[in-house]
Order: structure tokens, then C-alpha cells, then sequence
């Protein structure tokens, strides 16, 4: 005798997704379709349902798929169908259906035999059939997926390992997982478009795209007028020495002076300031032959008068402040990726700049600066850059600036950056994109300071 819908539910053999819903007597690939990619629904050929009263179902395949329906649990040779068509018929409006090739799915070419109505029909058990037409894909598709959903399984706790990462509750380890899948799959495109590097996972891998925005690229873009006036007003009169260009630069080997380390703006839209203190640091260190570590935190909480500078900022306001206040030290002034109250008043010898400048848009007046004037504040889009791993960026951009950085170098097809991200994000901290404008930066946002 067959088992009622409310046996079912007492049947320990039984499990089911309401309840319970853990792994028994079943195989592996089904389970992993149930457990990890928790999809239930699927299309089924319910033509002779209308006759069904209980026990399990088996008939032929029609390859007519036509009713959609749950599947909410299941036994070691058949699947707990819940109908989604209300008809008071079976078990509670539920069926059991065989979880073998001549039932509801995929033919193969296995040895036939015969059902209740004498028809022909595949008798071979195989539960990977079933999860193909889950899936609605063909077999080995749906071994493939399983395959890969498995590993991706075991990237992700790897990932969390690696970069200190736990969540609160189930449901946030599942959303930070799906955005994990988002990103491995948009890193597997941009590898694709991109062969010269290669994208993958960073500590980046658990935010969806617009937290990575609003957290770690969100530089805010003045007013064109703002701009212009800024231009005017910082490169007038001015002209750069021409010198022969090496064909490559990297200020840590080159100079002039030197860069502080690597730093991390965490999770404050500080990238603007790390961006102006970078180049004042090595500015500093050629001119005046001091190694000085300068404050964002200063620029963050003073620079705009009690707006957050953790929701972004620009080059022309910081200068700005640089040039009329002064900088103090990290050590008087540390750094703590979140918005406080100003204390430029409190912390001792505050260090200014003289001038600053708009560069003009051209790679080889860039080059220029760079080689006789030291490090260069730029604006860039760095929509794709949180899978970036290595290589010389050349995508597509997002169409927007979102991030600052700066030039530290140039090669005879690339810009070398230094980011602020910290050094496991990367080349150690540093991204070398593309000169041929395809490498999501903005040469018309280019400053540089001096005393």
C-alpha cells in the first residue's frame, strides 16, 4: 500500500522540505541539487496525472513537458512532488513519481523494456536524468554544473579562510555566497575579454557590485565649471621641463624620492585623499629630503566642513586645504575609515604645498611630470577592478569615475598605479592598465603638487 501524504510526513525515511529537510538515502547528485543549488521547481509531463490516487507514478516519457510543479522532498526511488494546480486528486495534492529515466524525464539510449501498459520504455535508474530536467539541461550539462557548483563551494569557504570572513546567520552566508557566484562569473568574463590579465577572487568576492561601489570607488566629480576654474587658476603661466623619456618608470626604482607602503582606505570612500597624500609624501621626499607619512583622517574630517569625507571627495578640495592648512603626520593624526570631527588645531606642525596642478591631457606631458616632478593624482573608473588580480587591464569601463589613485609609473604600453586597497589586492597593491585608452583612466583628471 502506498503512504498517505500525513504517513509521509512520519516516515523518517521520508524527507521533507517543510521539515526537516537533511539528506537521506539518496544519491549525491540529487542531494546536491536539493542542498546546494536549492532549486525545487521544475517541468513535468503531467498528461495521466489526472488519473493518479496515490502511490508512485511511473509512465513513459512523452517529452510533452507541460505543468510546472515543487518538488519538497524525496525516498531512495522517488521524488515528493507538490502540484501547483489545486485538485484535491492524490496524495494531498502531492505525487510521488519514480526517480528513474522512463518517468516525467530524459530518454537515453539504455537497454528498454516494458511498463504496466506493455509500452516500451527506459527501466535504467538514473537520478542524474531527473536532476538534468530539473535543471531544464542536458545531462552532462547538469553533471558539469553540479561539478562546478561543488567547487565553487569549496572556493568559497577557502575564500572566507583566507580573508577572515564569517557572516551571522545562514541567510547572510547564502546572500554573501550568491554574490560570490555573481562575481566568479563576471571575473570568467573579464577574463575572457581581457587575455593580457586575469581577474578572480579578492577580498572583494562576497560584495555585490554597487556595496564594492559605494564602499571603495566613489570619488565624487565636481562641477565642469569648478574644473575649468581650477585649471585656469593652477596652470597659467606654467610649462613643463622637457626631458629625453625613458621608455619605462617606476618611481620605487627610478625616483625621484620615494613612496610610503601600500595603504588601505577599508571601507571608507577615502580613495580622494590617499590620492593627494600619496603625491605630497613623495613630493616631500625629493624636495625636502623627508620621509613623512601623511593624515587622510585630517583631509576626511576637515576637508569639506563637516561633510563625510568617507562618501567621497575630490583632488581640487584637497589641495586646496593642503595649500591654505597643512598636513599633519599620520602619527599626530591616524588614520580610522570613519568620518569624525576635525582637529587640525590639535596635532602640531601641519606641512603645505604651494601650488598644484591640472595636467594637461596628453601622455607625454603626463610622462614628463611624472619623470622631473615625482608621483601624479589621477581619476580612473574602477568599476571592474575588484576581481583584478594581475596583468595590464584593457576592458570595457562602466562608463563613470568612481575612484583615485595614482601614477607611479609608466611602461611602453601600460600606466602603473598604486591603489588603496592594500597589498593582497593586485600586483602588491598596484594595477598596470592599458595607455591605448582602454585601461578606465582619465588623463584630463590628472594633479600634481608642488612647493
Amino acid at each position: 500500500m502506498y503512504k498517505t501524504l500525513l504517513e509521509l510526513k512520519k516516515d523518517k525515511s521520508v524527507v521533507m522540505k517543510d521539515s526537516s529537510y537533511k539528506v537521506m538515502n539518496m544519491s549525491k547528485e540529487l542531494e546536491q541539487l536539493l542542498l546546494l543549488y536549492k532549486q525545487d521547481s521544475c517541468t513535468v509531463d503531467a498528461t495521466n496525472w489526472m488519473y493518479y490516487q496515490g502511490g508512485i507514478f511511473q509512465d513513459r516519457i512523452s517529452q510533452n513537458m507541460n505543468q510546472a510543479a515543487n518538488i519538497i522532498g524525496y525516498d531512495t526511488n522517488y521524488c515528493l512532488i507538490r502540484k501547483t494546480q489545486v485538485t484535491k486528486r492524490g496524495e494531498a495534492d502531492h505525487i510521488r513519481v519514480a526517480n528513474d529515466d522512463y518517468n516525467q524525464l530524459i530518454e537515453n539510449k539504455s537497454k528498454k523494456t516494458k511498463n504496466q501498459y506493455g509500452q516500451k520504455v527506459n527501466r535504467k535508474t538514473n537520478s542524474s536524468s531527473f536532476i538534468a530536467q530539473v535543471l531544464g539541461k542536458k545531462l552532462t550539462t547538469s553533471k558539469s554544473l553540479i561539478s562546478k557548483k561543488s567547487q565553487l563551494q569549496r572556493d568559497f569557504q577557502q575564500f572566507k579562510k583566507t580573508y577572515g570572513k564569517s557572516y551571522e546567520s545562514k541567510e547572510h552566508e547564502s546572500y554573501r555566497f550568491n554574490a560570490f557566484l555573481e562575481n566568479i562569473k563576471q571575473a570568467d568574463i573579464l577574463n575572457d575579454e581581457n587575455p593580457s590579465a586575469e581577474f578572480g577572487v579578492t577580498q572583494f568576492s562576497d560584495l555585490t557590485k554597487d556595496e564594492f561601489l559605494s564602499l571603495y570607488a566613489n570619488a565624487q566629480l565636481p562641477s565642469q565649471a569648478d574644473i575649468f576654474d581650477s585649471y585656469v587658476q593652477n596652470n597659467s603661466g606654467t610649462k613643463e621641463t622637457q626631458v629625453n623619456l625613458p621608455q619605462k618608470w617606476d618611481i620605487r626604482v627610478n625616483g625621484h624620492g620615494y613612496l610610503q607602503k601600500v595603504k588601505d582606505q577599508g571601507a571608507c570612500g577615502s580613495c580622494w585623499a590617499f590620492g593627494i597624500t600619496s603625491t605630497i609624501e613623495n613630493l616631500y621626499s625629493f624636495k625636502k629630503n623627508l620621509n613623512i607619512n601623511f593624515s587622510e583622517q585630517q583631509l576626511v574630517d576637515c576637508t569639506h566642513s563637516g561633510i563625510n569625507g568617507c562618501h567621497g571627495g575630490w583632488f581640487t578640495d584637497g589641495y586646496e586645504y593642503a595649500k591654505s592648512t597643512g598636513i599633519a603626520i599620520t602619527s599626530r593624526y591616524p588614520y580610522t575609515a570613519t568620518f569624525g570631527t576635525c582637529r587640525d588645531k590639535q596635532v602640531g606642525q601641519l606641512y603645505k604645498i604651494s601650488t598644484y596642478k591640472n595636467l594637461p591631457n596628453d601622455s607625454n606631458s603626463i610622462k614628463q611630470a611624472l619623470v622631473t616632478n615625482g608621483a601624479i593624482s589621477v581619476a580612473v573608473d574602477a568599476g571592474n577592478w575588484a576581481s583584478y588580480r594581475s596583468g595590464i587591464f584593457s576592458v570595457r569601463t562602466t562608463g563613470q569615475i568612481n575612484k583615485a589613485a595614482t601614477i607611479i609609473g609608466y611602461g611602453p604600453n601600460y600606466w602603473l598605479i598604486r591603489n588603496t586597497w592594500g597589498t593582497g589586492w593586485g600586483e602588491a597593491g598596484h594595477i598596470r592598465v592599458a595607455n591605448d585608452g582602454t585601461g578606465s583612466i582619465y588623463l584630463q583628471y590628472t594633479f600634481q603638487p608642488s612647493l
